[in-house]
């Protein structure tokens, strides 16, 4: 796909704001999502794309509890059971995704690439998980993304120091994600589902042009490889 709790008293999600170069933090459960997502279907007009990326998100969300709860139990969409059974990671991500419905801009085509990057996201984590729903305790929410450097000239000279960011796409290039210095490619980094955006930057420079964006999982395999341009 291209880029560009509970319903009760007390909603079981405690979602904080997202600062540059801090990740997302708080709470969450499947169900509470799908109750933010809920509440956003009645605010679009049928037939609009806003509203079919709001229910292609719900069908994905409900896919993706279906198998977390055959996994760990019925009864296990619960703050405490997500912490323990998924990685901090895939709940950073999960928490981005809640924080930007959450702050949806005002500017209409701003606000659908949003929805749509928040419908990519969950799409490529049902994908994912889809091969191994059934398997009794398995839930599969991480993908090994097997990153090197391709230089555009076969005799460059290489940099003291390439410097590799790894981030989400709807945190973009202007958050630093995680960092690796060149020495430590090629190498594999674990991620979970989702859209990310990887680069190289020489010298506070980035040298990827344009960044690399890559939906993990979407094909439904747990390992991924990316070549990440320098230009130089």
């Amino acid at each position: 796909m291209q880029k560009y709790v509970t319903l009760a008293a007390v909603i079981l999600l405690t979602a904080s704001s997202i600062a540059v170069g801090q990740p997302a933090t708080g709470k969450w459960t499947f169900a509470g999502f799908s109750t933010i997502l809920t509440r956003l279907t009645f605010q679009f007009p049928s037939n609009s794309p806003e509203l079919a990326a709001v229910n292609a998100s719900l069908a994905s969300l409900r896919s993706l509890r279906a198998g977390f709860t055959a996994a760990y139990g019925r009864d296990a969409d619960t703050e405490d059971t997500i912490m323990a059974k998924l990685s901090p990671q895939y709940s950073e991500t999960m928490l981005e995704d809640i924080h930007a419905l959450q702050t949806l801009p005002s500017n209409k085509a701003a606000r659908l690439a949003v929805l749509q990057n928040v419908q990519s996201d969950l799409h490529d984590k049902a994908s994912l998980h889809a091969p191994v729903v059934g398997i009794e305790h398995t839930f599969a929410s991480t993908v090994n993304v097997h990153l090197s450097l391709a230089f555009s000239s076969p005799n460059h000279v290489q940099p003291a120091t390439v410097n590799v960011h790894v981030n989400s796409c709807l945190r973009g290039t202007d958050d630093p994600g995680q960092t690796f210095g060149n020495g430590d490619t090629p190498f594999v980094v674990t991620r979970p589902p989702g859209c990310i955006v990887v680069w190289a930057e020489v010298g506070g420079q980035i040298v990827t042009t344009p960044p690399v964006t890559r939906d993990i999982g979407q094909s439904g395999s747990a390992d991924e490889s990316i070549q990440i341009p320098v230009q130089r």
